[in-house]
């Protein structure tokens, strides 16, 4: 699929009204042909920034998760 089509399909998608926990594996995967990645992933927060949750499409083995995740959101 071209760019142009590419970009179509993505605001396609974020007008379907879909709750993004739903939309997020179609949207990402549109997303990574668009800018040829491997892979994606997205994280909720909250109103105090804290993430509430994620999607991603390649899990980290758990002790890499923690590792990633504390160097990520270390408070300094």
């Amino acid at each position: 699929m071209n760019p142009s089509k590419l970009r179509v399909h993505i605001r396609q998608l974020c007008c379907l009204g879909m709750p993004s926990e739903q939309l997020m594996p179609a949207l990402l995967k549109a997303i990574r042909r668009f800018v040829d990645a491997d892979s994606a992933g997205f994280f909720w927060v909250d109103s105090q920034g804290d993430m509430t949750t994620f999607y991603a499409e390649r899990m980290l083995p758990a002790s890499a998760r923690q590792l990633f995740f504390d160097s990520l959101f270390r408070v300094t």
